[in-house]
């Protein structure tokens, strides 16, 4: 009671003033871990200024029987036209952490993939003419295409897509830019293979 009067008392004392036209200055892209405490677990798996939730896959994946069960927590599986594949969470020659996200696109036709919907799979607000960039860490087995989008939260409209070259066996790092042709409140980020 003593504490929440003196609080009171303090407040009135002091004037907070907001002018939200003014930059008061640059804040740097770069700035990341301000008031960490509060962040909690969305910072599980990594530390990154990404949209992206779970962007390491070091999540564990969900206890079910299903095949999307050898996905990391935060993704899904996507899957379009006749295509099929499997997934796995591998501990060889992970790129960060114990374990990495394989992707296997083994037969029919159309996309076979990963997707993200971002925090707690809110969905991602995506802008249109508002470019996002971002890059995705890759190996193969030989080299192949790997297609990153911007996509409706079911998938039924695509705002943005890039294909990417994983050119072989070794970790590599592949940059892109997709601005969405839309504006949604609720998309997602998929990563898919095409072929085989």
């Amino acid at each position: 009671m003593v504490m929440g009067t003196a609080l009171s008392a303090f407040a009135a004392d002091v004037a907070i003033r907001v002018q939200a036209d003014v930059a008061a200055g640059p804040v740097s892209r770069l700035l990341t871990g301000a008031c960490i405490e509060d962040v909690n677990h969305e910072i599980y798996g990594g530390l990154y200024s990404q949209m992206i939730f779970g962007e390491s896959f070091q999540e564990p994946a969900p206890a079910a029987s299903a095949p999307e069960s050898q996905l990391s927590g935060q993704w899904r599986a996507v899957q379009r036209g006749t295509a099929a594949g499997r997934f796995a969470m591998v501990a060889e020659r992970p790129f960060a952490g114990r374990q990495s996200q394989q992707v296997s696109f083994d037969s029919g036709a159309g996309e076979w993939g990963v997707e993200n919907q971002g925090l707690n799979h809110w969905g991602m607000s995506f802008i249109a003419g508002r470019s996002y960039e971002g890059y995705v860490w890759a190996r193969a087995e030989r080299k192949t295409e790997l297609v990153a989008a911007l996509e409706s939260r079911d998938g039924s409209q695509i705002y943005a897509r890039a294909r990417l070259v994983v050119g072989g066996d070794e970790w590599q790092r592949l940059d892109f830019t997709l601005t969405p042709a839309a504006s949604t409140p609720a998309g997602r980020f998929p990563l898919a293979l095409e072929q085989p």
